[in-house]
């Protein structure tokens, strides 16, 4: 055991470059105790880990893993002071999608904003998610540029996506554009297959469909945190296969309660397929110096908002991030 810690000692000092070579004496102590401009209290600390160790049943032993319990924990927030650095503006959300006759669909996304341009009014930002629908995992990744008006009130975005099935190697592209202020907004984005029949679920062969949607988005008079969403799209069929093909309506209801946002609606094929309800709920989590979305109140006395934009530049691109593909010799659709 005693080596053991030894061992987790000599390796925590190492790597965090703790010598009285080149950083000193004095920096070794601040190190282990913390930094302090006061000699005494320093010495104090000090002697309370001593007198401690004394007391026990093996001093060495305790005196040792008390150091390396200090440095192990300055470590950490360390690390965690670093990538706060490096990950200036970024917010993650993490939802969890309910469906009809479906199993539950989970969904982890983080949006990253890079320096504002000098003007203050463009940002390049990018977008990554990993998600698991159908009894598959998608890897999507995103870049993409969003403008905001002179006055802050309208902001306009364009975007470029790459998708992944992790399971079974089907790709797909996406260019998509927005167009949104505070009480109404405007969304499309088309859908471009890279592969060809791969061998998919249950060996079959599968194809990515080509496809877009549109979602018109329009805030609910009075009701400033929820939104209505009306959006018609299109899955183009392989091989004679009829299109698949429908419209979505949703209520959108955003930080009601800190962080968290609930959508339900439901999903209306044009063909024989059934239709489906659907819920999904969402929990935003802030890193860095990324700020948190504010609450927002469910009843306001003006109609409509006319709010600055800026904080809607981190918003994740409302887009399709499962991988819609058919199955050979059948009209199924799967990931729509």
């Amino acid at each position: 055991m005693n080596r053991n810690i030894m061992i987790t000692g000599v390796l925590v000092f190492a790597l965090s470059g703790c010598s009285s070579i080149g950083a000193g004496w004095d920096n070794t102590v601040d190190f282990l105790l913390g930094a302090d401009d006061d000699t005494e209290a320093r010495k104090d600390a000090a002697a309370k880990k001593v007198k401690n160790a004394a007391e026990s049943e093996d001093p060495g032993k305790t005196l040792l893993t008390d150091a390396v319990n200090d440095a192990t924990s300055t470590l950490s927030n360390s690390a965690a002071n670093a990538i706060d650095k490096t990950i200036p503006n970024s917010r993650t959300d993490i939802s969890i999608t309910s469906i009809d006759n479906r199993k539950t669909r989970y969904n982890i996304r983080n949006v990253t904003g890079f320096a504002m341009s000098s003007d203050g009014l463009a940002r390049n930002f990018m977008q990554t998610s990993l998600n698991n629908a159908n009894s598959r995992t998608v890897l999507n990744i995103g870049f993409g540029r969003r403008f905001l008006s002179s006055d802050e009130k309208w902001m306009t975005g364009i975007n470029a996506f790459f998708d992944y099935d992790a399971d079974y190697g089907h790709q797909r592209a996406s260019i998509g554009g927005e167009l949104k202020s505070s009480a109404i907004g405007l969304t499309a984005n088309s859908y471009q297959a890279l592969t060809e029949w791969k061998s998919g679920k249950d060996s079959n062969q599968e194809h990515v469909l080509d496809g877009y949607d549109i979602e018109l988005g329009a805030q609910i008079p009075y009701m400033p945190g929820t939104t209505l969403f009306l959006k018609s799209w299109k899955w183009s069929g392989k091989e004679g296969v009829a299109d698949t093909k429908g419209k979505t309506y949703s209520l959108n209801f955003a930080y009601l309660i800190d962080g968290v946002t609930v959508e339900v609606g439901r999903r209306d094929f044009d063909d024989a397929t059934k239709d489906e309800n659907f819920g999904r709920l969402s929990y935003a989590i802030p890193i860095g110096n990324a700020s948190r979305p504010d609450t927002t109140p469910l009843f306001s006395n003006k109609m409509f908002q006319n709010n600055s934009m800026r904080d809607e530049m981190l918003e994740p691109v409302r887009r399709n991030n499962s991988i819609v593909v058919q199955t050979k010799f059948t009209s199924g659709v799967g990931g729509v």
